[in-house]
């Protein structure tokens, strides 16, 4: 038969027929706009923001639009996992549920090693300057 796909939002914790549509939504906007402002922010646009808002205020920039994707994609999962939950689906059933848990992971590992790489060069640059 034909699936009906529920139109509109809804809360992304009430787990109802629209609760669903958030996960895309969202993910778009994480993964498109805001993850590809975070890096042109960084790189690209260097020379522009760093005259504008000086290296801390561009890195700054560049931590939060990550923090925004990191919210976005967390609302994002909760949606759908709330709904598969309310449902009574599997969790991670296809290829493309695990190619997500992928991204995300491959996604934290990034942020978990870009973190580390920051505060050697922190450390680094202290130990230079004493």
């Amino acid at each position: 038969g034909t699936r009906r796909v529920a139109a509109g939002l809804e809360l992304p914790w009430t787990g109802g027929k629209a609760t669903f549509n958030w996960h895309p939504l969202l993910m778009v906007v994480a993964f498109v706009p805001v993850m590809v402002q975070s890096a042109l922010s960084y790189r690209i646009y260097s020379r522009v923001l760093c005259t504008k808002i000086g290296k801390g205020g561009q890195k700054a920039l560049h931590a939060g639009l990550h923090a925004l994707e990191a919210v976005l994609v967390s609302v994002s999962l909760a949606a759908v996992f709330t709904f598969h939950s309310h449902r009574g689906y599997a969790h991670l059933a296809s290829l493309h549920s695990w190619l997500g848990a992928l991204t995300v992971t491959a996604f934290v590992i990034t942020a978990l090693v870009a973190d580390q790489a920051l505060r050697h060069q922190v450390e680094q640059a202290a130990d230079e300057c004493c």
